[in-house]
């Protein structure tokens, strides 16, 4: 792996026990903006009645996913206006399925676009990055011919341990989610790629693709370097191929989908269980009982901090995803998405102290660091300078914010959220 970092890990925290089953609250709010770019449109009404797993939300354009009711109960409300655009549904704990979630065990008949077309209707999404939808990832990777499926179960921040206790715990579930991935995508071949600090979700994949014995899939082992689980860096490491400039991994014949994604295909497709829950890890030392949840999409962050005993004395702030990549939230009233693996309730000892900018001393730490092979330094000059173009032109679409850049810089400039701010405002543009 190019460049990256070796950063000290607080995987301890959450690395023993079972994933627990958290009991979905009284009210949930889902919110219509799972995915960055791609706004979801009501399909209920107010006072309606609904059923665990009925779709209340489509998107407009294929990226988006589907969205469903996490239990059964009545759509208390629909804020369907800029800003905080969500669905609440006030759940009446009796959790009736809809008639609609049904499993499919014939799905190897069907043809790549029928099978595409039901992952969509799912709502199954990436869910270790940007939450598009899988059904629309795997059609526009089919432009190209794939001939690998790549499973991400790396899970290189130092905090997050969800994708780990799912590997240990659903391996079957997992390789048989890569399985209609292959399907759908007429790969031929797949690899499940695990970080060498993973010894029991290793154990568990292997012995499960043993009892499967299917030679298209294979289990490997990658050294432990910040970030190994991005898409360019995986590819580069097992294939030793490079991704184009602005072009998708499908252009060198990879399709890569995260672990938690592989199960989610496999509980839609076999269980007929749509999208309505995720593994999150909720860790930190502001909070008594750290662990891993399944938790029902929806809920708010306070009710997740009271099911694991409350927060502790020092809290400092509350984190909606890793330390490295993570966003800091504005209170505990936000709630769990598709994009939402970890919580943390961090204090002084989780995260590193505020400290003024200084100035930048050109020591180019961050371009030793830079996984994505950039040149930090000169990108802030031009930002710094108003000129964008001249940013691009280095590679500010190729910053993949994972903030190592931050994690090195003894001027303790922030340039991962100047560069994410640029990349914004070119998106907008």
């Amino acid at each position: 792996m190019h460049n990256g970092l070796h950063l000290n890990s607080f995987k301890h925290l959450c690395d023993e026990g079972n994933i627990n089953i958290m009991p979905a609250p009284d009210v949930l709010r889902l919110s219509l903006q799972q995915h960055s770019d791609t706004a979801l449109h009501p399909c209920v009404q107010q006072g309606e009645t609904v059923a665990m797993g009925q779709v209340i939300a489509k998107p407009d354009s294929t990226l988006g996913a589907w969205l469903h009711a996490p239990v059964s109960g009545r759509i208390h409300a629909i804020n369907d206006k800029s800003g905080d655009r969500e669905i609440v549904i006030t759940n009446d704990h009796h959790d009736r399925r809809a008639a609609t979630c049904m499993p499919y065990p014939d799905w190897q008949t069907w043809s790549s676009p029928e099978l595409i077309d039901h992952l969509a209707k799912g709502g199954i999404a990436g869910l270790g990055g940007a939450v598009y939808s899988t059904g629309a990832k795997i059609s526009a990777h089919l432009k190209h011919r794939i001939e690998t499926v790549i499973i991400n179960g790396m899970e290189c921040e130092p905090f997050i341990t969800c994708d780990d206790h799912l590997m240990r715990e659903h391996a079957t579930s997992i390789l048989n989610g890569t399985q209609i991935l292959l399907h759908a995508s007429g790969a031929q071949n797949a690899i499940v790629a695990i970080e060498d600090d993973k010894p029991a979700a290793i154990h568990s994949m292997r012995d499960a693709l043993q009892s499967l014995d299917d030679t298209r899939i294979q289990v490997r082992i990658l050294p432990t370097r910040y970030p190994g689980g991005d898409e360019g860096q995986l590819t580069k490491q097992l294939l030793s191929r490079e991704i184009p400039r602005g072009q998708l991994p499908s252009a060198i014949g990879v399709l890569t989908n995260n672990v938690a994604t592989a199960h989610a295909c496999a509980q839609w497709i076999l269980k007929g269980e749509p999208l309505i829950s995720r593994i999150v890890t909720v860790t930190g030392h502001g909070i008594h009982q750290p662990f891993n949840a399944e938790i029902r999409i929806g809920t708010a962050c306070k009710d997740i901090i009271a099911f694991c005993g409350g927060y502790g004395d020092d809290i400092v702030t509350l984190i909606m995803g890793g330390s490295m990549m993570g966003k800091a939230l504005r209170n505990d009233n936000d709630t769990i998405s598709k994009a939402s693996n970890c919580l943390i309730a961090a204090t002084d000892i989780d995260i590193s102290p505020a400290y003024i900018e200084q100035p930048c001393i050109r020591c180019a730490e961050c371009a030793n660091a830079c996984p994505a092979n950039l040149l930090p330094q000169q990108l802030l000059m031009h930002l710094r300078n108003h000129n964008i173009n001249a940013a691009v032109e280095l590679g500010l679409r190729d910053c993949i914010e994972c903030g190592c850049c931050d994690a090195v810089c003894p001027s303790h400039i922030m340039l991962a959220s100047r560069f994410r701010a640029a990349k914004l405002q070119l998106h907008h543009q």
